[in-house]
Parts: C-alpha cells; structure tokens; sequence
C-alpha cells in the first residue's frame, strides 16, 4: 500500500498579465508518497486538477532531471521522466475551466531502485490572452520500499540501505549501511533533524508518525564519515530513553557530502 501525504495548492510559479484576466490554479501543489512498489505501474489515486477559467486546454510536462531548480533536501530528479504518468500531456478543460488527469508511477524492478528518494516536477501552463501564459510547477515526492540487504549498491551519488530504519521500545538500537557510489573519496555529515509538515523542500512526516521531541536522544556512533570511491560503511544509532515515548515518533538522519549532495535515512520509533 502506498502511502501519501499531501499538500493541496502550492504554487511555485504564477505568470499572468492583466489582459489575461484568470490565473492558473494546480492541485494537489505537493504530495510524498512512500512505499511505492517497483516492476508494475502504480495508480497513485490522487488526481492533478488544473483550473483556468476559460481557458480551452492545459498541457503538462514531466520536468527533465537536468533541468536547474531549486534544491530539494534529500530528493533527487526521477531518473527517467517516462516513469511518471498522466493521462495527456495536453488536457481539455469542461465548462468550468477544470481539467483532471489521473497519476501513476512506474519504477523498473531492479534492486539497485530500492531505499530511493526521487522527485517529479511538473510544468503546467494553460492557453491564454496576452503577451504571457499562467505556469506553475508542482512538486511531487516519490519513495521507494527500504530493502536492508540489496544485492547491488543503491541507486545515486549517496546511497543508503535500508533507507528507513524501524526501532521500537525494546529494540531502541539499529543500523543502516551509507554507499558512497561516486568516482571520489567524500566526507560526509550526518544530522539528527525534525521532518517538516507541508514543506517542498525538505522531508516530510510520515503518517501516523509524531515529530520527535529531542533530537539528541537518537545518538550516532559517527557523526562523520569519509568514504572513498566504491566504499561502504555501516553506521549504528540508538534512540536513547524510549521508554518514556508515548506516541510513535519519526526523525530524519540527514547525510551531507562535501561537494553539496545529500540524503536521508527515516529513523522510526514504534511503541510494540
């Protein structure tokens, strides 16, 4: 089952002259969906609903993994965009200016595509009057299953199995290996942070998750880590005085190389 969290009506990008008279509205603006499987095409059941009151169509694109945007901690671009799926790339509207398409995601089964991180944007503009046409470009997150032992390193510059470590009360310590998969040595920093709620530029909580309330309970045995090429190293943490948790509790290890990439871990605290 997938699951996601959403945000409604985030808009990245408003171009609009007067003469126009209307403005472009998308929604959801941003969603995270996590758990999404590998090897088949998954209907992500929530609709992208575009509103331009008179205008006849809407086009949509799935955005280039080179295109040059803003960072997204912890994300990267979704390698291929043919992975992302709408209905149409050009969509007619009804009476009301409204038009929908349904979303799908389709991530090849390969183990290297587990404990994945990846980020769609979509350029949505609309036809119009005047010298500029509305556009605005939401942000969809998408997480693959964590696999703990995958028989080939992680996709990406920073790779991480499993890319969700589970804890509970009794079991408060875990482990999760960090692959450095680039052509050059690399120090990286690792950071106990708090997921965000409604943020397109950092992680989300996850659902039915509360934000940890001290983030120097989780303590890391290395708080830096150098690695060079082709290198793995396993790091332990454990989530100090958890017994006195009594909701379950999420936190992000955040993983910062040297050169600017990043990645993150979901460390989770479970009450069983």
């Amino acid at each position: 089952m997938v699951k996601v969290v959403m945000r409604i009506l985030v808009l990245a990008v408003i171009l609009v002259t007067a003469s126009a008279g209307w403005a472009l509205k998308v929604s959801p603006g941003s969603f995270t969906a996590q758990d999404v499987p590998l090897g088949k095409v998954k209907d992500l059941g929530i609709n992208l609903v575009c509103s331009a009151e008179g205008a006849k169509f809407v086009s949509v694109s799935v955005m280039p993994p080179n295109t040059e945007m803003p960072q997204c901690t912890g994300y990267r671009p979704l390698p291929n965009i043919d992975w992302f799926i709408i209905d149409s790339e050009t969509l007619s509207t009804d009476s009301t200016g409204t038009a929908r398409s349904k979303m799908k995601i389709f991530i090849p089964d390969s183990a290297k595509f587990y404990n994945q991180h990846f980020i769609a944007r979509l350029f949505v503009t609309a036809s119009g009057s005047g010298m500029f046409q509305p556009a605005i470009i939401p942000y969809y997150f998408i997480e693959t299953p964590p696999l703990k032992n995958p028989s080939v390193p992680p996709d990406g510059e920073i790779g991480i199995a499993p890319s969700t470590v589970d804890l509970n009360i009794k079991k408060h310590s875990g482990s999760f290996v960090l692959f450095n998969n680039d052509t050059s040595t690399h120090k990286y920093k690792l950071t106990i942070r708090t997921p965000r709620g409604g943020s397109r530029r950092f992680p989300n909580l996850s659902p039915g998750f509360s934000t940890i309330a001290d983030s120097t309970a989780i303590v890391l045995k290395s708080k830096t880590v150098n690695l060079k090429s082709g290198k793995r190293k396993n790091i332990s943490l454990d989530w100090e005085n958890s017994d006195s948790i009594g909701t379950p509790r999420e936190a992000i290890l955040l993983i910062e190389s040297d050169n600017g990439t990043n990645n993150f871990v979901r460390i989770r605290m479970e009450l069983k």
